[in-house]
């Protein structure tokens, strides 16, 4: 990139009533940048919990849950034409 160009605005939503309080736009991109840092370290622990839980459950639990979740038995799925 040119080093002219501006940097790339982040978007997102501000908290309630932030919009009637007169932020910047340097206000408005930090809080946006802020957002975004937590909701990719908070997609990181549900992994993260994912994987913990897993370790839990046995693998006939696991076979079980995967039943549940498809609702199939390892049966193949029909086209539906």
């Amino acid at each position: 990139p040119d080093k002219k160009d501006p940097p790339a605005k982040v978007k997102g939503f501000l908290p309630p009533y932030f919009s009637k309080i007169g932020l910047s736009d340097e206000q408005r991109q930090t809080i946006y940048k802020i957002q975004a840092k937590y909701k990719e370290d908070a997609k990181k622990l549900q992994e993260a919990e994912k994987q913990d839980i897993d370790k839990v459950l046995t693998p006939e639990q696991k076979k079980k849950l995967i039943e549940v979740i498809t609702g199939s038995k390892d049966e193949p799925k029909k086209d539906s034409k």
